[in-house]
């Protein structure tokens, strides 16, 4: 990809970011000078270029053509290794909060150019091979179409990481779980130790049975 005065913000097919070219019509049509469009599209690209969120551009046939650094950040990719490659390639594995598979043809960009609409937010987990694991993304996927068409001719995805934060709520679901059985073993104790009170070899019994039980340990025969 490469920034010019005179076309924009190009991908690898030399086509124009649309949102750049809105832009740059926008502010032509209005008879802006020059160097205040020069300003304006080097706003946008470093926007593109800086942005935490990342984005990704696909072509109709579902080529990318289009990353930022954000994107490479995120996915654990360059450049050079998405550009050109396509939903159904096997390296993004990309499953649903179930952990059930996501086909390529289901991948948000590219609904959006099936469908012609606004895909997301959605929730999917990509795989990440330098960490030997899924990294966990909220997705929108918006489609793009040329005037007086009604098929788009390209999607673009943006994205951000919410693994760290998904593993948070998780970890706190967990602790409640366990929480909670801690109290239905501690109300069990004191029923059972009102239920035998008197006998305080029963009560002992009882006692470590629950706890036994509880711990995960194995009472000697």
């Amino acid at each position: 990809m490469q920034w010019s005065v005179a076309t924009g913000y190009e991908d690898s097919y030399g086509r124009v970011l649309v949102s750049v070219v809105d832009i740059a019509r926008f502010l032509t049509a209005g008879f802006v000078p020059a160097s205040q469009l020069k300003d304006s599209e080097e706003h946008y690209r470093r926007l593109f270029e800086t942005m935490s969120q990342g984005v990704i551009y696909q072509e109709a046939d579902g080529q990318i053509s289009s990353v930022n650094p954000a994107a490479e950040r995120i996915l654990g990719i360059t450049q050079d290794q998405a550009l050109g490659k396509t939903s159904m390639d096997p390296r993004w594995h990309m499953i649903c909060e179930n952990g059930k598979e996501v086909p390529g043809t289901e991948h948000p960009s590219m609904l959006a150019l099936q469908r012609g609409e606004t895909i997301g937010p959605v929730v999917r987990g990509v795989f990440r091979p330098d960490l030997n694991r899924h990294v966990w993304l909220r997705i929108t996927a918006i489609p793009l179409f040329n005037p007086d068409e009604t098929r788009p001719y390209q999607s673009y995805a943006t994205f951000e990481d919410i693994t760290a934060a998904r593993e948070a709520g998780q970890e706190r679901q967990e602790a409640a779980k366990r929480a909670a059985a801690q109290r239905r073993a501690i109300a069990e104790l004191a029923v059972g130790a009102t239920a035998a009170e008197g006998d305080l070899l029963q009560n002992l019994q009882h006692i470590t049975e629950v706890v036994s039980a509880t711990l995960g340990i194995e009472r000697a025969s």
